[in-house]
C-alpha cells in the first residue's frame, strides 16, 4: 500500500507514504511562473508521483487537506489557491488515483496535534528521525503536514 498525503496550495508539499516499511518521500509542490503568475505545474506534480508508483505497485490512495481560501485574502489569492486546489484533484483525477478530503481539525486531532506548525515539524521528525533533514527548516513545516496527513490516511485504511 503507498499513501499519499498533500498539503495543498502553491506553497504546499507532496508525500508519498509506504507504511509498510516505513519509507517517506517529500517533495514541495512543484510550481512554475513568477511571483504574480506562480501556478502549479501539473506535468511536474504528475511525473513525481509516477516516478514513485509504478502499475504494478499495490493499492494507491491520496489524502489532501481540506482547507479554504480564508476571510482577508484578495480575489488573486483566493483564485489561484482554488485553482492550485484544482489542478492537484485533476491530477490525481487523471492517474486514477481514489483521493479522500481531509480537515485540518480531524486529522491533527487525530494524531494530537493544534495549530502550532512547529508542533507537525516535530512530530514529523519524531516519526521519521531518518528523514528529519526534510522537516529542518522552519518553512518546512508544509512537508511535515503533508507526510502527517499521509500518515493520518493509513490510520483511516486500516
Amino acid at each position: 500500500m503507498i499513501v499519499l498525503g498533500f498539503d495543498p496550495g502553491l506553497d504546499g508539499a507532496i508525500a508519498i507514504y509506504w507504511p509498510d516499511t516505513n519509507k517517506l518521500v517529500v517533495h514541495d509542490t512543484p510550481t512554475m511562473g513568477d511571483k504574480k503568475r506562480r501556478c502549479i505545474n501539473a506535468a511536474q506534480l504528475s511525473h513525481l508521483i509516477q516516478q514513485e508508483i509504478k502499475e504494478d505497485m499495490p493499492w494507491v490512495a491520496a489524502f489532501v487537506e481540506d482547507v479554504h481560501a480564508m476571510i482577508g485574502w484578495g480575489i488573486g489569492s483566493a483564485f489561484r489557491f482554488g485553482e492550485s486546489k484544482g489542478v492537484l484533484f485533476g491530477v490525481l483525477g487523471a492517474l486514477n488515483i481514489p483521493t479522500r478530503r481531509v480537515a485540518p481539525q480531524t486529522w491533527k486531532k487525530k494524531l494530537g496535534l493544534s495549530r502550532d506548525k512547529d508542533a507537525s515539524r516535530k512530530l514529523a521528525i519524531e516519526t521519521w528521525p531518518h528523514h528529519a533533514d526534510l522537516f529542518a527548516r522552519v518553512k518546512d513545516d508544509n512537508r511535515a503536514e503533508a507526510a502527517l496527513i499521509a500518515k493520518y490516511g493509513w490510520s483511516q485504511l486500516q
